[in-house]
């Protein structure tokens, strides 16, 4: 199964993160607004697994560690 990462994939990019959930592709999802992935999760619809990074996009080292974080825990 493949794993996508998506910036801003409850804003603007919402809905391509819901067509690849709806596809059975496991995605992580990087915003800053837990109401965004609130929204976001109560849309989506398929087999796919959503994986919320909350985090500031300027905070360049916890955002490298949870996307790391992110990778290691999809892998099968």
């Amino acid at each position: 199964m493949s794993h996508i990462l998506i910036a801003g994939g409850t804003g603007m990019l919402k809905n391509v993160s819901i067509y690849h959930a709806k596809h059975a592709v496991n995605i992580s999802v990087i915003a800053r607004s837990q109401t965004g992935f609130d929204n976001l999760i109560s849309e989506k619809t398929g087999p796919g697994f959503i994986n919320p990074i909350k985090v500031d996009y300027s905070n360049s080292k916890l955002l490298k560690e949870k996307i790391i974080s992110a990778i290691d825990s999809l892998e099968i």
